[in-house]
């Protein structure tokens, strides 16, 4: 069988969008409001992780909140919070509206702020979606069609396994890491909870540490992005191959792939990591 040639797959156009820096004091009016609904309710000033959870389940609304989502993010909507910024901020509150309504498939802000599992989810709808091209496809499946399948999908703007997917999932590792870093910094100077450190984070991420976003991921993986293929690909399989993995995310996420195609999908993502690290 002639093998099958990795091309990656092309980035989504992204002129004419607003860049994330105009929402930042937004985000900072956001995280007050938390501070003070928490104040006003339970009579206690959340922590800065607890805030930015809150943050977070508030921009997630529209996109991440049915019974999976939030079963796989152990974080709930608060709904009486998104009540409070409404009432005590009519204009934050429409403003913000159109990020997590009218433009919820452009949603930019993540979901998932643990220090490790980011891209998990992501990669299993991509095996869901490879599955699904094969079955229209209604080919023989030989290994060549699988492979070639794969690797059109994973990274494919027409794909949930996309190239903005993966920006919002390797910056949440690095974002996570800044926070835990300022929780430590707060509580060694015993400074209290303003709710402007979210924003403060996603500041510093943005102003230049995004460009290294696709390196993030490898310490995660327990791998280096100065690995080869095969070393990458062993790290990914490993991953997405768990026990967790097996009996939650795959049936729920991935569509159940079989192995061929789970093999080819974590090939695929290994291929496009290391495209994305040699520039």
């Amino acid at each position: 069988m002639v093998p099958v040639n990795y091309l990656q797959p092309a980035k989504p156009d992204n002129s004419g969008l607003e860049n994330i820096s105009t929402l930042f004091g937004y985000l900072r009016s956001l995280g007050t409001l938390y501070v003070d609904y928490k104040m006003d309710t339970e009579a206690i000033k959340p922590t800065i992780r607890s805030t930015i959870i809150g943050i977070c389940n508030y921009l997630r609304q529209s996109k991440y909140s049915n019974v999976l989502w939030c079963a796989s993010l152990l974080n709930p909507i608060e709904l009486a919070f998104v009540e409070y910024v409404q009432n005590k901020n009519e204009g934050l509150y429409s403003f913000l509206d159109k990020y997590i309504y009218e433009d919820a498939d452009k949603n930019i802000f993540s979901t998932d702020l643990r220090d490790s599992g980011n891209g998990v989810i992501d990669l299993a709808t991509g095996m869901a979606d490879t599955t699904a091209k094969l079955t229209n496809l209604q080919s023989s499946l030989n290994n060549h069609l699988i492979t070639q399948t794969a690797y059109e999908t994973i990274g494919n703007v027409a794909s949930r396994c996309n190239f903005s997917d993966f920006c919002c999932d390797f910056d949440a590792i690095k974002i996570a890491q800044l926070i835990s870093e300022m929780e430590s910094d707060k509580n060694r100077s015993n400074q209290s909870v303003t709710g402007t450190e979210f924003a403060d984070i996603l500041e510093t991420y943005y102003n230049g540490l995004y460009l290294d976003r696709f390196k993030y991921i490898f310490s995660d993986l327990e791998c280096s992005y100065d690995d080869d293929l095969e070393v990458i690909l062993r790290s990914v399989y490993s991953k997405m191959n768990g026990i967790d993995e097996t009996l939650v995310l795959l049936p729920s996420f991935g569509g159940n792939p079989d192995s061929q195609v789970n093999m080819d999908c974590c090939l695929a993502f290994a291929h496009y990591l290391l495209c994305e690290t040699s520039i």
